[in-house]
């Protein structure tokens, strides 16, 4: 074996392993936040069936105006409620 052919064999598992690791991470960095709609989950709250409201009335997802940004800042409001807010804003509409 020459050393061109191991510098090519080298090469050869390099990439295969730089992709397989590309794709390992693909998965790792996804979130329920970002890949599931559970904000109807939380209708009951005031702030998110505006959202909602406003999402089914532009028929498109909606920006964060001031009034959205101000709640989301609020200690007050729990966690889990301040999730679902973002992602009524940004997964509102189903393709």
């Amino acid at each position: 074996m020459t050393l061109s052919n191991i510098m090519k064999s080298v090469r050869r598992l390099f990439f295969i392993g730089a992709f397989h690791l590309c794709s390992l991470l693909s998965f790792a960095f996804d979130s329920p936040l970002t890949s599931c709609f559970f904000a109807t989950a939380y209708r009951d709250q005031p702030e998110i069936e505006r959202i909602l409201q406003l999402v089914k009335k532009e028929n498109r997802a909606v920006d964060l105006d001031s009034a959205t940004a101000h709640y989301l800042l609020r200690s007050d409001i729990d966690l889990g409620i301040r999730m679902a807010v973002v992602n009524a804003l940004r997964f509102g509409v189903k393709n």
